[in-house]
């Protein structure tokens, strides 16, 4: 925790400002007026101060601005003297100089020296826009680029399409908030079905094109439909056309192309410019000239429209799975997306997991628990008081959704015996048990020893008060879950051991009792299960995997537990923070399942 040394205060905010003014007027520059200040209001800075800089054209003004946060806020450089704005890279609007990354840091016991820092740096820029060495960062940071240049009034996009070529017609929905693109009507559909975008479920779709290209555009950018065509080749520019046509009056357009940090996607608008005919009629009206209305070729429509529109451009948020889960960089998305999970059991340690793998970007999920939301577990339970009462599995696939859109998802508010036939619970690439209960989970483990083709399970439990976790992957040539539990489903290997008394609470009800640790406690456990079912699915580890998570002793003792015999006869270090002990699933020869298996 930062002592008080640390807090900003006025005094190291004047303190600093000094600082640098005895710098800049040491350079021969000048602070300057309030008035100035004005043309760079959207930064709001306080104060600023304009030196004159030799380059190798010409002197040229650099301005030195901070807001009031400095000296913990980075200053900020600009360019006064600079050609048009997109002529160079790096430069804003207002020529701001883009000299910091998103993840830079800046020393705020230093302000002269960290001022002095970004103006050696704002004049090596400069020099290397002069000499053109840096025009390629047009392409490599394309959507940047795109970004600045945005219409004003042109509606956000948002994009499910595959970011990969050929040109080709897409699917478009126009929404209040935002459009949203898609490769098929499907893909639209699921989509705005999952985050329940229209009450009837009504969506109405209309083409659109992607234009990829071999390489980004450079400014300046498309502002008219001549301009499209002009990035076209002869067999785009006819599909363009085309596409044109059919909409009569209006086009989106995603031009994307692959840059060297992957793959970039624009948008742009056309539409008829604003003005109406001698007749006095709408300007669309001009696009059916010469036919009667809505009877004109759609390709004489589309040239038309192309030949007069104007061109709006907008960003594109894209919300695909490669983007979503890990921008286009993570190579597992080629299996994670295709994974089936089902997931037995959504309460406070099965649902979280679950949330975890989706956000991991496996593509299906099913989610059983026969189970309803109670207040007393919102605590520890990522669903919260507006799902009360509602079933787990139902509201935690609505949770999920609403996240995560594009992710398929199941609810299945049963038991996972009580399961319609059609429904095979084996029918996945992996199964997460967190049921809780040694009934089902038994028979869940008693039955998949009787199939001969069933995917690899991951059991995982928290021992008294979370204050351990086991998960265990059982499958084929890894033992089954009852190797290592009695017959009574408790674990042959426990971590800790408890008194009666200490081990659960009573609720002012009948037979209703509870443990009151909460999602600190958890969270432990819940990476230790979700990290070993990532894992199954890559194929990264093999059954019979057994993972323990071990808590902090001082809990454990504040409790009023201890370490179980068992453990301390292994003779693990217990890390006082806590930590993973990794081992093998017990294989008995003396199962009386694996028995049953061997018979079967």
């Amino acid at each position: 925790m930062p002592d008080g040394s640390a807090v900003q205060t006025a005094s190291d905010h004047d303190a600093a400002l000094h600082t640098v003014d005895a710098l800049v007027r040491g350079l021969g520059g000048q602070r300057l007026e309030t008035t100035e200040l004005q043309s760079y209001a959207a930064r709001a800075p306080v104060a600023g101060w304009r030196l004159e800089v030799n380059f190798s054209d010409r002197v040229r003004r650099i301005d030195v601005l901070v807001d009031a946060g400095f000296p913990r806020t980075e200053p900020r450089v600009a360019l006064v003297d600079r050609p048009e704005f997109l002529a160079w890279t790096h430069v804003e609007q207002d020529g701001v100089l883009c000299l910091l990354t998103s993840a830079s840091e800046i020393s705020p016991q230093n302000p002269a020296g960290v001022v002095s820092v970004l103006l050696g740096e704002a004049s090596d820029l400069v020099e290397d826009l002069l000499a053109g060495r840096l025009d390629g960062d047009f392409e490599t940071e394309f959507l940047s680029y795109w970004d600045w240049s945005a219409s004003e009034g042109a509606p956000p996009v948002r994009s499910l399409v595959s970011p990969r070529g050929p040109t080709r017609k897409i699917r478009l929905w126009r929404g209040k908030d935002f459009y949203l693109v898609a490769d098929c009507d499907a893909d639209l559909q699921a989509w705005l079905d999952a985050i329940n975008s229209a009450t009837d479920g009504k969506h109405n779709f209309e083409d659109a094109i992607l234009l990829w290209r071999d390489r980004p555009p450079r400014p300046p950018y498309p502002e008219t439909g001549a301009d499209l065509q002009a990035l076209c080749g002869a067999e785009d520019a006819a599909l363009i056309r085309e596409v044109a046509g059919a909409q009569a009056d209006r086009l989106l357009a995603l031009i994307g192309a692959r840059t060297a940090n992957g793959a970039a996607l624009g948008a742009l608008f056309l539409k008829p410019q604003a003005g109406s005919t001698r007749g006095g009629g709408p300007r669309p009206a001009r696009l059916q000239k010469g036919f009667r209305p809505g009877h004109a070729p759609p390709e004489v429509v589309g040239q038309r429209l192309l030949a007069g529109a104007i061109a709006l451009r907008s960003s594109v948020q894209r919300v695909d799975p490669a983007w979503v889960h890990g921008r286009d960089q993570d190579a597992r998305q080629a299996v994670l997306g295709k994974a089936r999970v089902t997931f037995l059991g959504c309460g406070s340690l099965g649902a979280p997991v679950a949330i975890m793998l989706a956000q991991a970007g496996v593509g299906q999920m099913r989610l059983v628990d026969p189970d309803v939301m109670t207040s007393g577990i919102i605590g520890r339970h990522p669903l919260g008081a507006k799902q009360l009462r509602q079933a787990k599995a139902s509201a935690l696939k609505g949770r999920i959704q609403q996240a995560l859109p594009h992710i398929s998802v199941d609810a299945y508010p049963v038991h996972w015996q009580d399961l319609a036939p059609e429904t095979d619970v084996f029918d996945c690439d992996l199964i997460v048990a967190a049921i809780g209960g040694w009934s089902a989970e038994g028979a869940l483990n008693a039955e998949q020893l009787t199939r001969a083709s069933v995917p690899p399970i991951v059991y995982g439990w928290t021992e008294a008060h979370a204050c351990a976790g086991q998960a265990v992957l059982v499958g084929r040539g890894g033992g089954c879950l009852q190797c290592g539990l009695d017959a009574h489903g408790r674990a042959l290997l426990p971590v800790t051991r408890w008194p009666e008394a200490s081990a659960v609470f009573q609720e002012p009800a009948c037979g209703a009792v509870f443990q009151p640790y909460g999602a600190v406690e958890l969270t432990n456990t819940v990476t230790l299960v979700a990290s070993l079912a990532l894992e199954a699915l890559l194929g990264e580890v093999e059954p019979g995997a057994h993972r323990i998570w071990i808590g902090p002793e001082r809990s454990l003792l504040r409790l009023g537990g201890a370490w179980s015999p068992a453990w301390a006869a292994l003779g693990v270090a217990t890390p006082t923070g806590g930590g993973v002990h990794e081992r093998s699933w017990a294989v008995r020869e003396d199962c009386w399942q694996c028995q049953r298996r061997a018979v079967t």
